[in-house]
């Protein structure tokens, strides 16, 4: 126990071995020596040690300096290892009543510091091999003067942090005591910063990891971060067990050299940019919260996502490319680049909107399983593959694709409550399993599609078509003209305003509606004519049977010029011949069939022509024609001509007729007579042309 007054009163004590100090109090300076092997401690349950100057403890090198006594006063401290016995000290623990400067500081071993005041180093380096224990209080901790170099740190309690250290240092302990941070953190060192314990801070405030040539793996604890900037060369790795913001108030950026890893279990937020270089991956799992990256101005390459909230993001660089990606809940996505977005490999699963802007870039999705649900695009070339049904749209949303589109999916490709679907260039679209309806198109280009079962497309300009396939019904519908294309399908509806033009077809059952223009369709197949309208002229070529019912041929009685052909089949009527319902209305009307028939005797056509018909096929039953008929009436040119009133009565009353060749005959017509066969259909012959015994048999009859 010593005591003196005044501040050039100092007091030097040696000792031959340990030395345990007492309380005391010294008005100068310090100086105290222990012996050869020898340590320096204290009383820990009295008044501890007031000096006015400075105190100065020395032991031999490998020693430990032990004055944990929370009563203690110092003014400045010195710890020194005795000359020529080495240059580092075992353990040192310190604690002081107020602030507390350590200075210079050299330990093979750990250093523990308590203080009701600041901690700093204001001068000199520290270098500490094992453990750090530092505990301020409410106050600050200022460990960033000098070449210091620690080994793991343990924060108990501070206000805001500073350390910085030329080497790599760990948060944390093997115990697992948590560092707690009331303020700011700020950790610089030149290499990895790493962690065996949690780090948790207080609300509003932010984390600052700058790892320069190493990494930051802080990713394997229950950390509890506010703000977070993150600096490093190498790979960062952070979780969080609530919400988390990179960036802070002064919109400080990070930049990352190597791939990025944020697990948090609440939102991930921005307040400033985040940066990577090309070739790495940021991937980001809000858990239960969102991801709303998309206020800052970001540098992203390779990205991943999972959320069950609402993603945002938002990169300004070269674009970048979608890894897996797995969004649920009510969660959306909405992606915004300056660049290409892309997905070089991984997964993609949207369960709502997904909202993808390249600005004129293009965006291509088609590496993976991928499962879409709404989607709205911008960007030159896109193409997307979905493994199972996507649509295209929002409410009061426009897709625009100012190249081509390619969409493929095994299921319904639709456009539901979506405003406009703009494409420029070729349109591809393919449904694999399912269909496609699509209302609120502009394809300003050809348009290939292809549907397991039904194709409806509702285009607001013109459609060009390539190739269009589906199993049953294929319905398009233009504001302008329907131009080109195959189209294959059971029942196909065109309805345009302008035209429909150089349409192949291959269908059982066509409608094709045209309120001004020509219309001109080639088939392939027996087909029925639901209807064929327009105010203009009309080409229909097909290759087998031409059937029409009432009212369903139209090309404007005033206007239209109607050209039907077919080269191996017939011209029918379904149901019902009325003569106030023509199957046919037409300025003019040119049929031909050589090798078919024109109409039936029980179902006659009915034509309503104003000019002229011309019929030429191989057998013609004469059609009803409604007054007042062709002003320049109709030339048949039929190899065999049937008058609807004789052919009526052959069938009703056995008429007779010379065959020259059982080839001419039509057998369909001579269904109802009984004398002789061909084909497995009855032919009744004239008297003069039956055989010897026919005509004895006959006689016997």
């Amino acid at each position: 126990y010593i005591t003196n007054t005044g501040a050039s009163n100092n007091v030097v004590i040696a000792d031959i071995n340990n030395i345990a100090l007492a309380q005391s109090s010294i008005g100068g300076n310090l100086d105290v020596t222990a012996g050869t092997a020898s340590d320096i401690t204290q009383n820990n349950t009295d008044n501890g040690l007031t000096v006015g100057g400075t105190a100065t403890f020395n032991v031999d090198s490998g020693r430990s300096i032990i004055l944990g006594n929370i009563n203690n006063n110092f003014n400045g401290l010195s710890f020194q290892a005795k000359a020529a016995t080495g240059s580092s000290l075992q353990d040192v623990t310190v604690a002081n009543s107020s602030a507390l400067d350590l200075q210079t500081l050299d330990l093979s071993g750990n250093l523990s510091v308590t203080a009701a005041g600041a901690i700093s180093n204001t001068t000199g380096s520290m270098k500490v091999a094992g453990l750090t224990t530092l505990n301020a209080g409410s106050n600050n901790i200022t460990l960033a003067t000098g070449a210091n170099d620690f080994n793991e740190l343990v924060i108990t309690a501070a206000n805001d942090v500073a350390i910085t250290d030329i080497n790599t240092i760990n948060i944390g302990d093997a115990a697992g005591n948590v560092s707690n941070i009331n303020g700011d953190i700020s950790i610089t060192a030149n290499g990895n910063i790493t962690q065996t314990a949690a780090l948790t801070m207080q609300a509003n405030t932010t984390a600052t990891f700058n790892a320069g040539s190493g990494g930051i793996d802080l990713g394997s604890q229950v950390n509890d971060f506010k703000n977070i900037v993150l600096n490093a060369a190498g790979n960062v790795d952070v979780a969080d067990i609530n919400a988390i913001t990179i960036g802070d108030t002064s919109s400080t950026a990070s930049n990352i050299g190597g791939n990025l890893t944020v697990n948090a279990n609440g939102d991930i937020n921005q307040t400033a940019a985040l940066s990577m270089n090309t070739g790495t991956t940021a991937s980001f799992n809000a858990g239960t919260g969102g991801i709303n990256l998309g206020t800052a101005a970001n540098d992203f390459d390779i990205i991943t996502l999972s959320s069950m909230r609402a993603v945002n993001i938002n990169d300004v660089a070269g674009g970048l490319s979608l890894g897996t990606t797995t969004i649920t809940g009510a969660g959306s996505l909405s992606v915004t680049t300056n660049g290409a977005i892309r997905n070089d490999a991984g997964n993609i699963r949207v369960a709502n909107l997904t909202r993808l802007n390249a600005g004129t870039n293009n965006i291509s999705l088609t590496n993976g399983i991928h499962d879409f649900t709404d989607i709205v695009f911008s960007g030159g070339n896109i193409n997307i593959r979905d493994m199972s049904g996507i649509n295209i749209g929002s409410a009061a949303s426009t897709s625009t694709a100012a190249g081509s589109l390619t969409i493929t999916a095994n299921g319904l490709i639709s456009d539901m409550n979506s405003s406009a679907v703009s494409v420029t260039n070729a349109a591809v679209l393919n449904a694999g399993g399912g269909d496609i309806n699509l209302q609120h198109t502009d394809f300003q280009s050809t348009l290939t599609a292809s549907a397991a079962n039904a194709i409806q497309i509702n285009d607001a300009t013109d459609l060009n078509l390539s190739t269009i396939s589906a199993s049953g019904l294929i319905a398009l519908t233009a504001a302008g003209s329907i131009d080109g294309g195959n189209l294959v399908a059971n029942r196909i509806t065109l309805a345009a305003t302008n035209g429909i033009n150089n349409i192949t077809t291959q269908t059982a059952n066509l409608k094709a509606d045209n309120t001004t223009g020509n219309i001109g369709i080639t088939n392939t197949g027996n087909v029925i004519l639901e209807s064929l309208t327009t105010s203009g002229d009309i080409t229909f070529a097909n290759d087998a049977d031409i059937t029409m019912s009432a009212g369903s041929v139209n090309s404007d009685y005033d206007v239209g010029i109607l050209n039907m052909t077919t080269t191996n089949g017939s011209f029918f009527g379904a149901g019902i011949a009325d003569i106030n319902n023509a199957d046919v209305t037409a300025f003019e009307a040119t049929f031909i069939g050589r090798n078919g028939s024109f109409g039936t005797v029980a179902r006659p056509l009915v034509l309503n022509v104003k000019e002229r018909v011309l019929i030429n096929t191989r057998r013609s039953i004469s059609p009803r024609i409604v007054p007042p008929g062709p002003r320049l009436g109709v030339t048949n040119l039929s190899v065999f001509q049937f008058d609807f009133v004789d052919a009526s009565n052959a069938v009703a009353g056995e008429q007779l007729i010379t065959v020259e060749d059982l080839e001419d005959i039509d057998p369909a017509i001579f269904s109802d007579v009984r004398n002789y066969t061909y084909g497995q259909v009855a032919i009744r012959l004239p008297r003069d042309q039956l055989f010897e015994d026919e005509l004895k048999e006959l006689e016997r009859n």
